[in-house]
Parts: C-alpha cells; structure tokens; sequence
C-alpha cells in the first residue's frame, strides 16, 4: 500500500510539473503574440514555445509579424529562433533578469508606398513609438520589468520588394546588432521598452544597408527625418 502512495504521489508531482511546464510555454507563447501585436498594431503569430524553469533557458520558433496595412499581403518580419536565457532568482521578481536574448535568422520584408520615405518598416515603427508611449503613460509602477545583459540580432536579411520591378532584388545582409545593458542600471524596463530599442536598432539598420545598395530607396524624405533615431 505504502508503495502504491509513493507511485501515486510521483505521478501527480510529475503531473502538475508537466502542467506548469506546459502552461508556461502558453503563457509565454500568447505574451509574445499580445505585446508584439500592439506594439506593432498587425497580426503576431508565434511558433512552438520550449522554456525549461529548471534550466533557466528558453527559445521561442517561428515568430511572425504581418505587414502594415495598405502594404501587400506578405509578412513584414519573420524570425527563425529566439533564444533567452533567464537568472531562475528572479523569475518572480519585479525585475526579471535576462543574462542574454538572441534573435536568430530574421528576415525582414522593406516595401516602399506610395507616399516617398514611408516604407512598410517605417509605418511599423511609427505604430511602436506610439504605442510604447502610450504604454508606459498608463504603465503601473509595479507592474514586472527586464533587465537584459545582452541583446543580440543575428543572421539578419532584408527583402526588398519593389512593385513592377523586372528583376527581384537579392535579399541584403544586415551586419549583427549588439545591445548592452537594457534596464540593468535601473530595476529593469518594460517590455514594450525592450521592444522599442530593438525595433529602432534594427530599422536604423536596415535603412543602412539598403542606402548603401540601392542609394535613394530608403533616404528619408526630409533633413529632419534623417536625424530620427
């Protein structure tokens, strides 16, 4: 009898594991998706989620951000991995401390409109920098912030799609992206803010690279757009 207690208890430990396991890989999977797809105002799907609480690391695959509207149909950004590693100590912390989050392999679609300097990465950037201050207004000061040791973009591609061109443009390489420091001097930052640094690197980034392939294409439309960071 004493026996069968103990198999029944293991059982049910090990049930309740595989339950917080699994609902932590949801939860984390629907956070991605709901803060990603405000920040950017489009559709936000996200891959299989895989996050070990005991091992402090995690990777999410597949996230994928749909374009703006009055953009085509394709996706905007596409991303293959992303990796985190997380100090198990603070995990229910206010601030959550993330030694290093990589991106793996994005691969980012650059669609000029109609409307000179106001590609689809810049009518999704617009929609960040609001939304992250809207966010941070109405933000409680308790609420759970990040505090990042290193953020790194890596592998990244930009597609340029250029409507009635007769050769396809070769997708651009974007040399790697390297932020330090995120929130670690202070008790952290949001995750809106995290997502706001990021998308301002990278979008810097990648109008870089396409000026210096294709001059003119991503020149921003006036002096004072040029300095925006």
């Amino acid at each position: 009898m004493r026996n069968k207690v103990i198999v029944w208890t293991l059982s049910a430990l090990a049930g309740v594991a595989l339950l917080f396991a699994v609902s932590l890989d949801t939860l984390i999977s629907l956070g991605v998706e709901d803060v990603v797809g405000s920040m950017t105002g489009v559709a936000v799907r996200c891959g299989p989620t895989d996050f070990s609480l005991l091992e402090g690391r995690g990777a999410v695959s597949g996230l994928a951000i749909e374009n703006p509207s009055g953009f085509s149909a394709q996706r905007a950004v596409s991303i293959a991995r992303t990796s985190f590693s997380v100090d198990k100590s603070t995990i229910f912390s206010r601030a959550v401390v993330i030694p290093e989050l990589v991106l793996e392999n994005p691969l980012i679609l650059f669609e000029p409109g109609p409307t000179a300097g106001q590609a689809n990465v810049d009518a999704l950037l617009a929609h960040v920098r609001a939304s992250a201050a809207q966010a941070l207004a109405g933000r409680p000061a308790h609420d759970i912030r990040l505090a990042i040791g290193e953020l790194t973009v890596r592998g990244a591609r930009v597609k340029v799609v250029i409507a009635g061109l007769a050769e396809p443009v070769p997708d651009i390489a974007v040399p790697d992206i390297v932020l330090t420091g995120l929130g670690t001097d202070t008790d952290g930052i949001s995750g809106e803010a995290v997502f706001e640094i990021v998308f301002n690197a990278v979008h810097e980034a990648v109008r870089r690279q396409i000026e210096s392939f294709i001059p003119g294409l991503a020149a921003p439309d006036s002096p004072a757009e040029r300095d925006t960071p």
